[in-house]
């Protein structure tokens, strides 16, 4: 999908670090997950599915129908996934913790946008607490780590230290962090 004019300006506005009013911006939701083609959605072409809601967002935003992952440099493919898209750089660019690499949510802050996560992290804590302002039921956790947890809520004014202590995953939903 072509940009329009006014997706190019906000575009600049966050890359150039100039903030527009809140009302000017629009509202955005980044939806990544694993292991999902884009014709399991039915407004992407596959008829025997049916995605309501998925199809509404399609409808009025944005789809990237041929996103595709270049690899990995190990057996676990969701973290380079999830480390590529978010700080624009490709497989053998990235650093897969996103150490020193800023991310878009990170522009999007600076822009003025109030940046969440939930679900799944694999790219290191310090990274998750630099790149989102809040959060909620987020998974640190992966193949070298299937337990652990950040707190079960994360606030812009946190202090939390890093590494969080392990827990039991999937005994308990949440972890508290050290105070």
């Amino acid at each position: 999908m072509l940009l329009r004019p006014r997706a190019l300006a906000y575009s600049l506005f966050i890359c150039l670090g100039l903030k527009a009013s809140a009302a000017d911006r629009p509202d955005i939701l980044f939806l990544l997950s694993d292991d999902q083609r884009a014709s399991t959605i039915q407004a992407l072409g596959n008829p025997n599915i049916r995605t309501p809601t998925v199809d509404r967002l399609v409808a009025r935003g944005t789809a990237f129908e041929r996103a595709y992952c270049m690899g990995a440099k190990k057996g676990a493919v969701c973290v380079p996934s999830r480390a590529m898209p978010r700080s624009g750089l490709t497989l053998f660019r990235v650093k897969e913790n996103l150490a020193a690499q800023e991310t878009w949510p990170e522009q999007f802050a600076a822009g003025g946008y109030r940046t969440f996560m939930t679900g799944k992290w694999h790219n290191g804590g310090e990274a998750a607490l630099r790149s989102f302002q809040e959060g909620k039921a987020v998974f640190l956790g992966g193949i070298n780590d299937p337990r652990t947890l950040l707190p079960n809520t994360i606030s812009a004014s946190r202090t939390e230290n890093l590494p969080f202590p392990k827990t039991s995953f999937p005994n308990t939903p949440s972890i508290t962090a050290p105070s």
